[in-house]
């Protein structure tokens, strides 16, 4: 809101009111400040008897010209002398005026403008001024700064009337008696839909005269300015710069610029597109220079689009105003090309402009400005060139009215230039789009193992045929007229239509066949050369073209009319369905009926294992067997998709599954005879086969093995030795049932548990169960050297009446080796293993255990070797990590514990390792999953004991920032000298009082220097701990965590309690002084309670369950580590549903760090139940003083 209201002398006063200041109607007219502002009385009060005389003649003579009330202060400007701006702020504390007043005269407070600025405020909020605003001429006005034309002013539209301050235009709407509220109204509304809108009339303007050099033929731009003493007079960007920052400055900007010329003076860029006289008085025509003018003014015209005074050189000396108006439009003039045939059929072309509004523009008028951007200008306006046609034309054609082509250029024109053509004149030249009748069509053909394609446009009327090839389109096809002299017309494709062709081929899978053709005979140099065609596309590859086909082709008819041979054209109706029929014959049926095999005859409650099963595969199409020729074709086919002899096309889907699931193992399925599998290869391909070929064909007894051992929650519970079942926990018992599952079929297997979780408890209970069982024998186990007597400790814990030997380096090995069947567990390493490979050899096992059996996972390695050669009825693996670098490593296991089981190493290499390691196969891993599942049972620590998540503890190491570690080498310094000095006179006992306050001081200043100096706790960057703290604590906050935080000093709680409220985060605290404990306990515990519990060590350390929180941050180390762990333990306990996590800070270089490591060293200490302070000093030494007390880095 802005009002002029008349002072004085009849100079304008400006008042503005803040939104929400300014007077309601019927108010006071000083809104808010009505009731601020002082008395006359109080004004006497305050200033000097000169300054109030002084200040009352400056408003007396009008010099009081702005008045901005706002909330917190009012902003008057004041021109006397000097202009100068006075800021009036409410101050309780300076009776009787109540107010404080700043300057921006040498006075600064307190002075004349002060004064005057008051005075006006009290006469506006005098009784005498509302009375007044009754009467028929009422003191204030509203002024607008209003159009030529009295609508708005756009680009280009001028304003009348000498500048000045007061308003143009008798602009003044006087608020008559009666109607004076309606006529207020219109007047606001009419003044706010003006699209220039001003609420103050600027004392200055600029005007932007644009002309055009001749010398040069370039355009410039020069600047000329009103003001209120000069009259259109030519200044230069700089100068009207400088200008544009001193009003500025003195807070004039409102009222001398309006915002258009403020624009334009306040971007400094814009003085080089202006430029100086200089440069257009040097410049030489068609140089660089005059380039780089016309690339400046380019630029210059779309900065003036809004500018209202822009004004066309007339070169008569006038001023701007009266100067034509200049245009500037973004939209562009049209070309437009129009002519003539003769009867010899040349053209006679001529060339004209279309402005936007419809309007014809003689291209002799027309003038270019070829920069960036690009410009036409038709001597009113300048239009913005859209890149329809490159401006030489424009050139050519004002050189020479027309230009003649002959017919033989004529292609040439309308292949470039058609859409610029006339109506009339295209018709002369083109084909209607009414007489054509146009399709696209696209012929397909079945080549080789792939598809061609070529393309091309018909009209089905003039028979015009437009090839798309792989070459460059030729958008013209020449029509000749029937009659014997007449003149031919050319039929015109758009491009877009070939190029839409083009790409969908392309996107399809199609290239052009020549890029195929060189890739060829880059990769076959040798090779006698194909046949091909450069103009045709290709598909090639079997499954590609048939994924097409079937896929993709069928959506092309609604768009393109289709051309197929036999072969694509069933891809289209679609794949033939393949029908794999598999039979399964057992040993057990032979053996009953000592005939030949009997298919499907194994007993579902036999209780001995199958020895093997033999399988056949009958591959049908529409009832009909395939040839031997297409079946072993089939089986060594690679994709999903085939093509038989007689062109038909088969979907390999179901039968792939069946191809790679007997790959590994049957070779014999491939020439159409019978492939032998173990029962564990059927178990391991039972789900492929029964997907590929249903479980009907598949033994009743083998399905109920596969879905027993599907989680192994269906295998037979067994009773482990007597003396153990009280031992094992609940997921070990269960891992003895599965390796007495493997026993019974005779399988090998893996235990592949995680780490902890007493794998070598669950092999000794089964070595002894089948001891007991079967008797004693001989079992193997291979381990690294580091655990050879933990397996020897925990079998004379678990299984005391086993005889247990250790194969150790040495001459008596061979001893033990001769007499092996006298004990029931040989213990012996990997590295005695290979040493001892030709020995062991020679020996048979019940069963072989290969510990950490990761050792194992390079098939190509010799103790791999070495291992796979020794004999035994039964082989595990325990590993807690049956992948370490690749799938290959698994191989290599399952390839030990059951050989075959995984076909051979280049089957896996291409069946599993490549497609999922190279390419991320997903299926491929379920699959090679699904396999493995059987024979190997892997449990984790968050599995089986679920009750107790994980644990995990961090160390951030905080660096020092240079003021903290100043401050702590002159504390050690200092404590070292007093200390050590003490501790040699006095002897450690008498000096630990010293000691500990030493230590505490430097632990403190670790963990924030203002805890020893309360001038540091103003500094933010005081502590590089604190300050790693406070991020960490944001992190675990935005994640969505809670979080405890303890600390052994409440005064650095205290610091952490200030940052907190700094950043407005809500936070439970406990110490020892807090007497509402549960209160504090509860409001945690809320679901929606605070994420941040502070706590001293002391205080909640221990006697707390604190569940809810999943963070822990021990922000200082303490003296004993066990405090420590009961703090994390509020946390980590019974109740506790996800992972904890803890963090402990501690500085590096300093006596945190020192501490940690001094525990390590002293392990009685960190395991003491005395956690005193007393108890750590009395257990140094002075090497631990001496170490303690080092410097930084030390």
């Amino acid at each position: 809101m802005a009002v002029r209201a008349q002072s004085k002398v009849n100079q304008p006063l400006t008042l503005r009111f803040e939104e929400g200041v300014g007077p309601e109607r019927g108010g006071p007219p000083l809104g808010l400040w009505q009731s601020s502002i002082p008395s006359q009385s109080a004004i006497e009060g305050t200033f000097p008897k000169p300054v109030i005389a002084q200040g009352i003649a400056a408003h007396a003579r009008g010099k009081v010209r702005c008045l901005n009330l706002r909330r917190s202060d009012i902003v008057a400007t004041v021109a006397d002398t000097e202009t100068h701006t006075t800021t009036l702020t409410r101050d309780s504390s300076r009776p009787p005026l109540g107010m404080r007043c700043n300057c921006t005269c040498r006075y600064g407070y307190d002075c004349k403008h002060a004064v005057a600025a008051l005075c006006m405020l009290a006469e506006l909020a005098s009784p005498s001024l509302r009375e007044a605003d009754t009467s028929p001429e009422p003191p204030v006005e509203t002024f607008v700064a209003p159009s030529t034309d009295g609508h708005a002013a756009g680009n280009g539209a001028a304003t009348n009337g000498a500048a000045g301050n007061g308003v143009r235009n008798g602009a003044t709407h006087a608020v008559a008696s009666g109607g004076a509220t309606a006529t207020a109204q219109l007047a606001e509304l009419l003044d706010l839909l003006s699209p220039h809108h001003e609420t103050v009339t600027p004392r200055r303007r600029l005007w932007v005269v644009i002309g055009f050099d001749e010398r040069l033929s370039v355009f410039y731009a020069r600047l000329a300015l009103d003001a209120p003493k000069l009259h259109g007079v030519g200044r230069t960007h700089a100068d009207l710069q400088q200008l544009y920052r001193t009003t500025r400055q003195a807070n004039l900007t409102g009222e001398e610029w309006d915002r258009y010329d403020s624009a334009l003076l306040s971007d400094a860029s814009l003085g080089h597109m202006f430029g100086m006289p200089a440069d257009y008085a040097l410049a030489r025509p068609s140089s660089e220079h005059t380039a780089r003018l016309s690339n400046n003014f380019a630029q210059l015209l779309l900065r003036l689009i809004a500018h209202p005074r822009v004004r066309h050189d007339d070169h008569l000396g006038s001023h701007p105003e009266s100067m034509p108006v200049s245009r500037i439009s973004l939209s562009p003039l049209r070309l437009r090309l129009s002519g003539k045939r003769q009867q010899s059929g040349d053209l006679d072309l001529v060339a004209s402009f279309t402005r936007p509004d419809g309007s014809s523009v003689d291209v002799s008028t027309v003038r270019t400005i070829d920069a960036m951007p690009t410009w036409l200008f038709d001597g009113q306006t300048f239009y913005m060139h859209d890149g329809s046609f490159g401006v030489r034309i424009v050139e050519r054609f004002r050189s020479a009215a027309s230009v003649r082509l002959t017919p033989a250029e004529i292609p040439r024109l309308l292949e470039r230039a058609h859409a610029l053509l006339e109506q009339d004149t295209a018709a002369t030249l083109l084909l209607p789009p009414s007489e054509m009748e146009k399709q696209t069509l696209v012929r397909l053909r079945w080549q080789g193992d792939g598809i061609t394609a070529d393309a091309a446009v018909e009209d089905a009327k003039s028979g015009a045929h437009w090839p798309i090839t792989t070459m460059e389109f030729n958008p013209l096809h020449r029509i000749d007229s029937p009659q014997r002299d007449g003149i031919p017309r050319y039929a015109y494709c758009d491009p877009a239509v070939a190029l839409s062709v083009k790409s969908k081929l392309e996107s399809s899978g199609f290239r052009p066949w020549k890029a195929i053709y060189d890739s060829w005979c880059l990769e076959h140099p040798n090779e006698p050369l194909p046949h091909y065609d450069e103009t045709a596309w290709r598909m090639e590859g079997t499954d590609a073209s048939y994924q097409f086909g079937t896929e993709t082709l069928p959506a092309w008819r609604s768009d393109f009319h289709l051309d197929l041979d036999e072969t694509v054209k069933s891809l289209v109706d679609g794949p033939k369905a393949l029908h794999v029929s598999l039979s399964v014959d057992g040993d057990e049926a032979q053996k009953e009926k000592g005939q030949a095999k009997v298919r499907n005859k194994t007993s579902a409650a036999s209780t001995g294992p199958i020895d093997w099963l033999e399988i056949s595969v009958e591959l049908l199409l529409d009832g009909q067997a395939l040839s031997p020729e297409d079946v072993k074709a089939l089986w060594q086919s690679t994709g999903r998709y085939y093509r038989l002899a007689d062109g038909r096309f088969i979907d390999l889907s179901t039968f792939a599954l069946l191809r790679e699931a007997t790959g590994g193992f049957g070779g014999g399925l491939e020439s159409g005879g019978r492939a032998r599998l173990t029962t564990a290869q059927m178990l391991s391909v039972y789900d492929d086969l029964a997907k590929a070929c249903g479980d009907e064909g598949l033994p009743g007894r083998l399905r109920e093995l596969r879905e027993a051992v599907r989680g192994f929650s269906g295998i037979e519970e067994i009773d482990p030795p007597e003396h153990l079942s009280g031992i094992l926990r609940p997921y070990q018992r269960k891992g003895l049932d599965f390796l007495a599952y493997l026993g019974r079929y005779a399988f090998g297997g893996i235990l592949a548990d995680d780490m902890g979780l007493g794998k070598t408890l669950q092999v000794l209970s089964y070595l002894e169960r089948e001891r007991r069982r079967c008797g004693s024998a001989p079992n193997l186990i291979v381990c690294p050297t580091s655990v050879t007597h933990t397996w020897l400790s925990e079998a004379a814990r678990f299984v005391p009446e086993m005889k247990v030997t250790l194969l150790s380096a040495g001459s008596g090995r061979e001893a033990v080796y001769n007499d092996a069947r006298k004990f029931d567990l040989l213990v012996t390493s990997y590295a005695l293993a290979r040493r001892d490979a030709e020995t062991l050899n020679r020996l048979n096992f019940r069963t072989i255990v290969l510990d950490e059996a990761q050792q194992i996972k390079n098939p190509q390695a010799k103790i791999s070797q070495v291992i796979k050669g020794i004999h035994s009825e039964q082989r595990l693996a325990l590993t807690g990590t049956p992948i370490e670098n690749s799938v290959l490593d698994l191989w290599s296991i399952v390839d030990f514990v059951m050989p075959g089981l995984l076909g051979k190493e280049s089957h896996f290499r291409n069946a599993f390792e490549t497609p999922i390691m190279r390419d991320g196969d997903v299926d491929k891993q379920q699959r090679l999953a699904r396999r493995v599942q059987p024979f190997m049972i892997r449990r984790l620590k968050t599995q089986v004991a679920a009750d107790l998540p994980s644990r995990t503890e961090q160390t951030i190491e905080c660096e020092m920032t240079a003021s903290q570690k100043k401050a702590y080498r002159e504390t050690v310094l200092r404590a070292r000298r007093d200390i050590l000095r003490e501790v040699d006179e006095r002897g450690i006992a008498r000096a630990q009082l010293s000691i500990l306050a030493a230590l505490t001081k430097l632990r403190q200043i670790c963990c924030h220097p203002g805890l020893i100096g309360d001038h540091w706790r103003e500094d933010d960057e005081a502590s590089g701990k604190f300050q790693a703290f406070l991020e960490l604590l944001e992190s675990i906050i935005e994640s969505g965590h809670r979080v405890l935080v303890f600390s052994s000093f409440t005064e650095m709680l205290g610091l952490m309690r200030e940052a907190l409220d700094s950043r407005k985060r809500t936070y439970s605290y406990l110490d020892g002084s807090t007497k509402n404990r549960s209160k504090v306990l509860d409001d945690f515990r809320r679901p929606d309670g605070p994420p941040i519990f502070l706590m001293s060590l002391k205080a909640g350390g221990v006697g707390l369950t604190v569940t809810e929180a999943d963070y822990v941050v021990l922000y200082d180390p303490w003296w004993n580590p066990a405090i420590e762990r009961q703090a994390i333990d509020r946390t980590h306990r019974i109740g506790q549903t996800k992972p904890v996590t803890a963090y402990r800070l501690v500085t590096l270089g300093s006596v945190e760090e020192k501490i940690q490591s001094l525990q390590q060293r002293k392990q009685a200490l960190a395991d003491s139940v005395v956690s005193s302070d007393a108890a750590f000093a009395k257990s140094l030494t002075r090497a631990d003083l001496d170490e303690l007390l080092s410097p930084v880095g030390e």
